[in-house]
C-alpha cells in the first residue's frame, strides 16, 4: 500500500476488513462500558485481546491490555466514580502497535519491547485526556434526559425513548471518533518518537 502523505509511514498494512471490524468494536465497547450491557469486555485486557484478534496481532493486544488492566483494576465505572476513558485509548493503542509492527523494516522503530512499553504510556495519557470527553458527554445526556422527564408530565413517553436512543448514539459515535483520532495520533506522532529515545531507554 502507498504511504501516508508527508509522514513516510506506510498506509494501513493490516487486512482491509480489520478497519470496519475495529470501527464496530469501538462503538460496541463504548456502549458496553456503562451505557448498555456492562459485560466487562470493555475492560482493558479483554478489549485489548479483542482488538488484537481483529488486527491479527494478539501479542499487541496483550502487550497493551494487560498492563493497563493491572493499573485500572480498581477503576470501576460506577456512577460518577471513574477516571479517564481507557476503552478508545486501548483499542487505538493495540491497532497502532499492530500497524507499526507490520510495517516493512519496522519504519526504523525500536525493538518490540520498547515499542510496546512506549505504546502503553501513550495509551495511559490518552485515557486521561479522554476523561473530559466523558464528563462533557454525561452532562449532555443529563440535559437531554431532564428535558425528557419534564415531557412525561404531558404523558408523552415516546420523547424520552427517542432521547435515550440519542444518548446511546452519541456514546457509540464518541467511541468511534475517539478511537480513530487516538489511532492516528499514536501512529503518526507518538510511536515515531520512540525511534529517538535515548539508547539507555531502549530494550535490546
Amino acid at each position: 500500500m502507498t504511504g501516508l502523505p508527508w509522514t513516510g509511514i506506510e498506509a494501513w498494512p493490516l487486512p482491509g476488513f480489520a478497519l470496519p471490524l475495529l470501527a464496530l468494536l469501538a462503538m460496541a465497547l463504548a456502549l458496553d462500558d456503562t451505557a448498555v450491557a456492562q459485560t466487562w469486555l470493555s475492560q482493558p485486557l479483554p478489549a485489548g485481546i479483542l482488538t488484537g484478534l481483529v488486527c491479527g496481532d494478539l501479542g499487541a493486544g496483550l502487550s497493551v491490555g494487560l498492563p493497563l488492566q493491572l493499573v485500572l483494576v480498581g477503576n470501576l465505572p460506577v456512577g460518577q466514580t471513574f477516571v479517564g476513558e481507557p476503552v478508545s485509548a486501548v483499542l487505538a493503542g493495540v491497532a497502532a502497535l499492530a500497524w507499526a509492527k507490520s510495517a516493512p523494516g519496522g519504519d526504523g522503530l525500536p525493538p518490540p519491547a520498547t515499542l510496546a512499553s512506549w505504546t502503553v504510556i501513550g495509551v495511559a495519557l490518552l485515557s486521561l485526556a479522554g476523561h473530559w470527553v466523558i464528563r462533557t458527554e454525561r452532562r449532555l445526556h443529563l440535559l437531554w434526559m431532564l428535558a425528557g422527564h419534564r415531557s412525561l408530565r404531558d404523558g408523552d413517553d415516546r420523547r424520552i425513548e427517542r432521547l435515550h436512543l440519542r444518548c446511546l448514539a452519541v456514546t457509540a459515535v464518541r467511541g468511534l471518533v475517539l478511537t480513530a483520532v487516538w489511532l492516528f495520533l499514536l501512529r503518526l506522532f507518538w510511536l515515531p518518537v520512540a525511534a529517538r529515545l535515548p539508547g539507555s531507554l531502549v530494550a535490546v
